[in-house]
């Protein structure tokens, strides 16, 4: 398999799992200043509204959302129901 990732041209950090069937653990990614103070402003065990985000932030509405997406996209931060986001236990 490993031939056809390096004929691929795969990234290092897509492989596929190891015989445990656990991946090999993946630095933190390196987040903007927007995207990380949101997610500072986050906590695992209680989702924030987008206007609390705002209020927190002191970012605009725009580059809120920009961030948030960024970080749905690291798998730091999922959506929920009411326009609510909550930082993921665990991650970063």
């Amino acid at each position: 398999m490993e031939d056809v990732l390096a004929e691929l041209e795969v990234p290092a950090l897509i492989r596929p799992a190891s015989r445990t069937g656990l991946r090999a653990p993946v630095p933190p990614p390196e987040l903007d200043p927007d995207a990380a103070a949101v997610l500072a402003a986050l906590d695992p065990s209680e989702p924030l509204n987008t206007d609390a985000h705002v209020t927190a932030t002191g970012l605009t509405a725009a580059r809120l959302s920009s961030a948030l997406v960024r970080l749905e996209l690291e798998g730091l931060v999922t959506a929920l129901p009411g326009a609510l986001f909550v930082r993921l236990a665990g991650r970063a």
